[in-house]
């Protein structure tokens, strides 16, 4: 659908460079609402609805996936930009190699694999927060949030601790795939790809050699019995691991404890019932999601909130807008760690493309939290705060300094 179409819907329009977006996308994005189900922007048709985002992302008959629309569009896409695209990122992956790689991967991705590794993900957490808690200030994003997440999937991949650096440079690297404009960017992209491939090329032969107790192992034994994954699926299917689990999570978990800090008594609720740590990981996600947009195209001529769309049309569920529909969530403005169905937030996706690693990125986050309780209960939000520009497709806190009180670190956490 070209501009001058999108206009003839006579829909309201979205503007993420404005400066009132800018300034205030959610009041924006809350006046949309009540007086459209639809709105256009740059990016396509954008649907505001919880009800009509949730049929969107679950009707596979329906909707292909379109992430990866406008990146394989771009000329002169380098060599292993455009493998990673095509056979790493799943999002963007139609059936029927959609299905047959997600099923190999969820035979090893299970929740009871991912429960199986909450001693690991504390132990993480304690780590990293013994290497600032004596000092009684730490930027949460660079102290924690940016090494947590990617130092978890490569220890359950079977990573060397000492090889934990190269991956923190190649994913930060990789993710500037969601800049915008994309073309200059490619070069460092392309080279922190092929360097990632080859390490990956190189692990995944060690295991096949010499097989231990780690995901990239159990990956191997899959193929035996679940379908087998070229290649090349499974080094760039091990890389949209690594990036999917640092950006969203990263983000993610910032902006959950930025919202407890913010809401004191949500934070003493938490600390006084741990239980609740996986709502308040839910409900953060639906507050504030680290994931703002996905993306599909119909399959045929369709239906969505009384318009006709054609295949090649791009639709955008707003997750932020969805998340905070008012006929889903009631008072959706109310961050509230108990809301019964904050579950139901969209963020990581629905349906057949459900983020793969969304599992473990809950675990992560709701164990991160309570370890956060007991090691450093006291914390206070400063002033030193920046966040993502809200025109970004990734949401959350690029920095974020705590202050607590300093304390001895090393020490085992209150039982």
């Amino acid at each position: 659908m070209t501009s001058d179409q999108m206009d003839t819907l006579n829909l309201p329009r979205i503007e993420r460079q404005s400066p009132e977006w800018l300034a205030d996308s959610r009041a924006i994005i809350a006046q949309l609402q009540r007086t459209s189900p639809l709105a256009v922007s740059d990016e396509g048709i954008e649907v505001l609805t919880h009800q009509s985002a949730r049929r969107v992302l679950t009707q596979d008959r329906e909707f292909a996936p379109a992430s990866g629309a406008v990146l394989s569009a771009v000329k002169e896409v380098p060599e292993h930009v455009e493998l990673f695209l095509r056979d790493g990122l799943l999002p963007a992956i139609d059936r029927p190699r959609h299905t047959q790689i997600r099923r190999v991967l969820m035979s090893v991705f299970t929740a009871r694999r991912v429960d199986q590794q909450r001693d690991l993900i504390r132990q993480t957490a304690q780590e990293l927060i013994d290497e600032f808690i004596e000092i009684g200030e730490a930027d949460f994003v660079a102290d924690f949030t940016s090494k947590f997440p990617l130092r978890v999937v490569t220890k359950i991949m079977g990573v060397p601790h000492e090889d934990i650096p190269l991956f923190q440079e190649w994913t930060f690297r990789i993710g500037r795939l969601s800049d915008h404009p994309l073309g200059s960017t490619y070069p460092l992209v392309d080279e922190a790809l092929a360097a990632t491939a080859e390490y990956l090329h190189e692990l995944i032969a060690r295991r096949r050699a010499a097989p231990t107790d780690d995901f990239v192992t159990a990956l191997l034994r899959a193929q035996e019995t679940d379908g087998v994954l070229t290649e090349n699926e499974m080094i760039y299917n091990l890389v949209n691991l690594l990036m999917a689990g640092q950006d969203t999570t990263q983000l993610q978990l910032a902006s959950a404890l930025y919202l407890l800090g913010t809401h004191r008594d949500q934070w003493n609720d938490l600390t006084a019932n741990p239980d609740l740590a996986i709502n308040a990981v839910d409900e953060s996600m639906r507050f504030e999601p680290s994931v703002r947009r996905l993306y599909r195209t119909p399959r045929r001529k369709t239906e969505v909130e009384g318009r006709v769309f054609k295949p090649g049309d791009a639709l955008v569920p707003n997750t932020e807008a969805a998340n905070r529909d008012p006929r889903v969530f009631p008072g959706p403005d109310t961050f509230d760690i108990r809301r019964p169905n904050a579950s139901q937030q969209l963020t990581f996706s629905i349906g057949p493309h459900f983020c793969l690693g969304a599992a473990l990125s809950r675990a992560e986050q709701s164990e991160a939290l309570v370890m956060l309780t007991q090691l450093i209960p006291d914390f206070a939000v400063t002033d030193e705060i920046e966040f993502r520009s809200s025109a970004h497709n990734f949401g959350g806190p690029e920095r974020f300094v705590i202050k607590f009180p300093a304390a001895p670190g090393k020490g085992a956490p209150k039982q």
